[in-house]
Parts: structure tokens; C-alpha cells; sequence
């Protein structure tokens, strides 16, 4: 279980800030669910990581990190078998595992693992080689952490949808197929369209954070198809938001059935596709035109939420605009607009963005 203990906390932000040297987006405390149909329908935890970053790379692949941080000197070995199991069940690429104290024991069998082991005083030292000031980083993480969590709250008290919608970014995402992220965030903008006010900052930064998910799912999308049929993009991505070739002709095979028994369903009325599939599909064609230039979307939106809101308002200042090139920019704009077309969702949402 993740925990909100203070010691826990700074090994987080320690180790976050030492990733995001390295090149990574690190998300904190990435909860892992399931769902269960015993007796009810309800969410199961399975597990979660303390910290999660990620890479995308020029040709659209990633590269994750996940880690454990915990205070303390004991469990270490009973601790690292759990990170282990999970690292294995979400397809992570390294582990990462950091505590106060570790016992040699446990670091024999952290090599055996494929584990890297660190030591606060180690994590600390790594910091320092990297020139990273921690004393002075520490408040501002402090601060980011906590505007994340009371905009969250903040949204949470908007209503039932609302509520659904932060569920689903806490919970559903990460474990969810990536096509069905795609549809399902679209979806979740719709139905919250109307309970949402670009005049409140909480509520805006929850929107960005849905962009940068999105931006992210948009990503894995391109990197399928860079590994699959970069020949024919747009047929390899009607197979994938249909969840393959054969669930997709067994879509069209239930439309046609339909057609029989009721004949005045004209063509266009039922469609495999989702309505935003041509519009979708421009946004692909876009990003694999512009690969390295949309390789950094993610780091962008990033940016965005990390440097970019305040307490009462959105800046996108001359650093921010010197860190990312304009066409990197000109693309996450375009998943925005792409995001409140599909959606019926306010442009207002994104104004300090569009207007970039």
C-alpha cells in the first residue's frame, strides 16, 4: 500500500526528482486494481507503486521504472519479492527499490531479482552527483504533491461523474487496455461536460492531467502501430480501438445482423468505429509525421502541470516556451481541440494553451 508517511514521502520526491534527471516522467503512488463480480461488482487493490516514470522513445516505445520507497530497515526481502511479482505482472522494465537501511542479505537477493537497491543516504548521494539541490526542492515537491491531491478532493465534490472521473485516473488507467483508455477518457469527458467550470483552477488542472493521460494513450497508440503497419496506419488502427481483427469482425458481423432483422437502419447509423475515428486518425498521421517532435508531447504536458499552474492561474512563460520546440507544442494542441470536439467539452478549459 502506498502511504502518506513524511519519511515515505521525501523518499518519493528523492527519488522522483533523480528519474526525472535521468530523463523520466515519474507519476506518484499509481494504484493497481481489479475488478471483482463476487457478490458485487467493486474494485480490488492489487498492489501499487510508489513511483512510476516513464520514457517514450523517438520511435514512439517505452521505457518504465517503477520503485518501491519505503522507511525503516526491516522486510526488505519480503518487500522486494512483492515489487518483484508486480514489476513482472505489469511488464516493467527495471525496479527500483529504495528504504532507510538494507540489509546485505537482501541485497544479494535484490541482484538476483534485477532490483536496483538504494539507501537513503545512497539516493541522497546519487542527488549530489547530479547537482540537484535537494534542500531547496524539497517545499516546492512538498507543494506539488499536495495541489494534486486537494485539486483531486476539489473535484471529487462536483458530483457522482466527477467522482468517477478521478477514480478512473487513480485507478482504471494504468491497467486498463490502452484502446480502451482512448474511448473510455472521451467518454468520461461527455458525461462530465457540464459539471465542469473553466472558472475554477482545480478543475482545470484535472482537465490538463486528462490531457496528459491522453497525450500518453495517443503515444502507445503511435508506438503500436510504428511496431505493427506503419505502411497503413489507418487500418492498423481501426484493428486496435476495435481490440484486434477478430473482435472487430465480430463487431461488423453483429451490425449486419442487426441490418437483417431490422432493415430501415441505414448505412451510417451503426458504425464499428467511433464517431471521432476520422478526426483520430488525423492526430495519428500528425504525430507519426512529426515522430521526434512528438516524442516529447508527453514531457510537454509534463511541464505543463508541474511548472505551469499556480494558485489562481495558468502561465505559460518564456522558459516553458524555451524548453519545448513549437511544433511539440502545436501537437498537444491539438489532442486539446481534439479532446472538446469529440467531447462536446469548453476550449475555455485549455484558452492559456490555445492561445500559446
Amino acid at each position: 500500500m502506498t502511504s502518506s508517511d513524511p519519511k515515505d514521502l521525501n523518499l518519493k520526491f528523492r527519488l522522483k526528482r533523480y528519474l526525472e534527471a535521468l530523463g523520466y516522467i515519474c507519476e506518484l503512488e499509481v494504484q493497481l486494481t481489479s475488478k471483482d463480480y463476487a457478490n458485487t461488482y467493486k474494485k480490488e487493490q492489487l498492489s501499487d507503486f510508489d513511483v512510476l516514470a516513464i520514457s517514450v522513445e523517438g520511435d514512439f516505445s517505452l521505457r518504465r521504472i517503477a520503485a518501491e520507497c519505503k522507511s525503516g530497515k526491516e522486510k526488505a526481502l519480503e518487500e522486494l519479492l512483492k515489487l518483484r511479482g508486480v514489476l513482472d505482472f505489469m511488464e516493467i522494465d527495471r525496479g527500483y527499490f529504495v528504504k532507510t537501511q538494507i540489509h546485505p542479505n537482501a541485497r544479494i537477493a535484490a541482484r538476483a531479482l534485477n532490483i536496483v537497491c538504494l539507501e537513503e543516504d545512497e539516493l541522497t548521494t546519487l542527488l549530489a552527483n547530479w547537482q540537484i539541490g535537494w534542500s531547496e526542492l524539497e517545499k516546492i515537491e512538498r507543494a506539488k504533491y499536495k495541489r494534486k491531491n486537494l485539486n483531486e478532493v476539489e473535484v471529487r465534490k462536483i458530483g457522482e461523474k466527477s467522482n468517477k472521473f478521478v477514480d478512473y485516473l487513480s485507478y482504471d488507467y494504468w491497467i486498463m487496455e490502452n484502446q480502451r483508455n482512448l474511448s473510455n477518457l472521451i467518454y468520461l469527458l461527455t458525461m462530465t461536460k457540464e459539471e465542469f467550470s473553466a472558472d475554477f483552477v482545480a478543475q482545470k488542472y484535472f482537465l490538463f492531467r486528462v490531457l496528459h493521460f491522453y497525450c500518453l494513450s495517443v503515444l502507445k497508440m503511435c508506438g503500436h502501430i510504428h511496431n505493427t503497419r506503419l505502411s497503413d496506419p489507418k487500418r492498423s488502427l481501426q484493428l486496435e480501438l476495435s481490440g484486434g481483427a477478430r473482435s472487430r469482425r465480430d463487431r461488423e458481423m453483429l451490425i449486419d445482423k442487426m441490418r437483417q432483422i431490422n432493415p430501415e437502419i441505414t448505412e451510417g447509423a451503426l458504425s464499428v468505429d467511433p464517431p471521432w475515428f476520422e478526426d483520430f486518425t488525423e492526430i495519428i498521421a500528425r504525430f507519426l509525421k512529426s515522430a521526434k517532435f512528438a516524442s516529447q508531447v508527453h514531457r510537454c504536458t509534463y511541464d505543463i502541470l508541474e511548472n505551469c499552474f499556480f494558485d489562481s492561474k495558468v502561465v505559460f512563460g518564456e522558459e516553458f516556451l524555451r524548453r519545448h520546440d513549437l511544433i511539440t507544442i502545436k501537437l498537444v494542441k491539438d489532442v486539446a481541440e481534439f479532446m472538446c470536439k469529440s467531447s462536446g467539452t469548453n476550449k475555455s478549459f485549455f484558452k492559456e494553451l490555445l492561445e500559446v
